[in-house]
């Protein structure tokens, strides 16, 4: 087994593996931001309605199998990038 690492959107009782695995906690926490806003984004997401009000961070999975999430590996965004 190993240690996998998502961002995840949690609402009320809910968690939502949005974004992941990635190999690194590190690497998950640079990319919550980015998935934040992917998920707000009405243009980019038809339910981004309650995604405002989520609370957003990292879990940590140990197992054999990666989960597949909607956002897969989304990459931190760097200041000054190209849109």
């Amino acid at each position: 087994m190993m240690d996998r690492f998502y961002v995840t959107a949690v609402d009320g009782r809910r968690a939502y593996f949005l974004a992941g695995p990635y190999s690194t906690k590190e690497e998950a926490e640079g990319a919550v931001d980015n998935v934040r806003d992917i998920a707000c984004d009405h243009e980019q997401n038809s339910n981004a309605g309650r995604a405002h009000f989520m609370a957003y961070g990292v879990t940590r999975e140990n197992s054999d199998r990666s989960r597949i999430t909607p956002l897969g590996q989304v990459q931190r965004q760097t200041q000054g990038a190209a849109a």
